[in-house]
């Protein structure tokens, strides 16, 4: 599992390298915004039951992330504004996954319960779209020769791989705690 890690992480320095490189200011920064959101989840998915280490560490944290959602904020009204639709789906989209990573960190609800399935099915949804979005952009990219459309797919398709472990890692908690509560049977 480490050397899939490594990989992502090599592959998105080489992406957030070359959006720095040669996208657009609004391209440039929200991958900024996104590196620093996932940085913080990878942060605080390694031990979820436990707190903060000093109020120093929880206000670095929350800081980063504010930052973080800032720059994702004003990239997704700029892909509004320049008119570019499918990325500011793509932006909104991850604004609404990390907004339910946040919740499934800082504020988890009762494994299995409602509003836990109903977490899940709007996660399920929104994944659902940045992965159809992926198809468009890849389609786009071989059937009308757009090398901007191919690396959109794969910019997308990288962040997804990435935004996975954070995924896992609650889903590795969630389970965790599960069967610390749940019953064990009695032995006769």
């Amino acid at each position: 599992m480490q050397f899939i890690k490594t990989g992502f992480f090599v592959l998105l320095s080489v992406d957030v390298g070359l959006y720095l490189r040669y996208g657009t200011a609004n391209e440039a920064l929200e991958q900024i915004a996104w590196l620093i959101l996932l940085a913080t989840f990878l942060y605080d998915s390694l031990d979820l039951d436990l707190a903060y280490a000093s109020r120093f560490e929880q206000f670095g944290i929350h800081a980063a992330q504010t930052v973080g959602y800032g720059l994702a904020i004003y990239t997704c009204w700029g892909y509004w504004a320049a008119g570019d639709t499918s990325s500011f789906v793509n932006s909104a989209a991850w604004l609404a996954i990390c907004a339910l990573l946040a919740y499934d960190v800082y504020a988890p609800g009762s494994n299995g319960g409602l509003e836990w399935r109903a977490r899940n099915v709007a996660k399920v949804v929104l994944y659902a779209v940045v992965v159809g979005l992926v198809g468009l952009w890849g389609w786009q990219g071989v059937t009308e020769d757009d090398a901007d459309s191919l690396v959109s797919a794969y910019d997308a398709a990288l962040w997804i791989g990435c935004f996975a472990i954070v995924e896992l890692r609650v889903f590795d908690f969630e389970m965790k705690e599960a069967t610390k509560l749940a019953p064990h049977p009695i032995k006769s």
